[in-house]
């Protein structure tokens, strides 16, 4: 070996690829200086990230406003954060309900994230109060919000999937399930009692049964469900059987549903003269019954729980 070759070390043998960095040397060269003797291009700053001590849109440097545009700098956004790191086709999609975190900004613009308070420190980053730990928000290239840490990065969730929504919906759910459960035993055995013919139309019965088997099956499924999810039931290296079982009462409660708007919309067509038609409320019950198991549905297709999905 000559003695230029000795000084600029061993030359890189490696092919030629665009974009990616020589990989010869263990220690990184500078960014504007090629490596000696490496006959590989260096890797580009991705599109969208300010340059090393460039100010960025709404830092201090320039007395900006907050933009979306990609890369550092973005003024952090109120919301949901979910681990960045995360399933999204199988059923460990809904184990981001329990690690989601909020972030709120104070009127003094610190922070509060992950159970600690963020102070500004000036360039879009944060310092924790009493720790050592910075943050950054970084908006991505699809436009998605990042809440980037020394350690995780937790990434912000979309307000159908954020922890309020799904409680509202389940909520209502649950309140017309108990409703059409024990409602209706209720109302027919008080009509019993007071002697009155049964409701109109076999129809209509059949459609107000039908509803009523899906919301019990699905209110079944939601107090299994968060049984299995309070009692610390892993998912992570497997499917127990009693999930797998568990699962089987989405489709069905679908199904049902399902039936229930045919028989309902049939029933609804078919009606008679006045005195065969349901009333007002059972009809406006009805129609909440139904949009109450659409809300279940798409619970269950949101978070993977049909069993056809993993």
């Amino acid at each position: 070996m000559t003695a230029a070759g000795r000084a600029s070390g061993p030359r890189c043998s490696s092919s030629r690829t665009p974009g990616w960095a020589c990989s010869c040397r263990p220690t990184a060269p500078a960014a504007s200086t090629p490596s000696p003797g490496c006959s590989r291009p260096l890797r580009p700053l991705p599109a969208g990230l300010p340059a090393a001590g460039a100010p960025t849109s709404g830092s201090p440097a320039t007395g900006g406003t907050a933009t979306s545009t990609p890369g550092r700098g973005a003024a952090p956004v109120e919301g949901f954060y979910q681990p960045a790191r995360h399933n999204t086709s199988t059923i460990e999609k809904l184990l981001t309900l329990t690690t989601s975190l909020r972030l709120s900004v104070r009127p003094d613009g610190r922070l509060s994230f992950a159970g600690s308070t963020w102070t500004p420190v000036g360039a879009g980053l944060y310092r924790q109060d009493g720790g050592v730990r910075r943050l950054v928000s970084v908006t991505g290239s699809d436009g998605a919000r990042y809440a980037v840490t020394d350690g995780p990065a937790y990434q912000r969730v979309p307000w159908p999937q954020t922890i309020p929504v799904t409680l509202a919906v389940l909520a209502a759910f649950a309140v017309l399930a108990v409703s059409a459960v024990l409602g209706l035993p209720v109302a027919a055995g008080v009509r019993r009692l007071r002697r009155r013919p049964p409701a109109p139309a076999r129809g209509w019965r059949a459609a107000r049964l039908l509803a009523a088997l899906a919301a019990g099956t699905g209110l079944l499924f939601v107090v299994l469900l968060a049984l299995v999810l309070v009692g610390g039931t892993s998912i992570l290296f497997g499917m127990p059987g009693h999930v797998r079982a568990l699962l089987l009462l989405p489709p069905l409660a679908a199904g049902l549903a399902a039936a229930s708007t045919v028989v309902t919309a049939r029933a609804w067509r078919q009606a008679g003269p006045d005195g065969d038609r349901p009333g007002s409320a059972a009809r406006a019950h009805q129609l909440a019954l139904l949009v109450a198991l659409a809300g279940l549905c798409w619970f269950c297709g949101q978070w993977n729980l049909f069993r056809w999905r993993f």
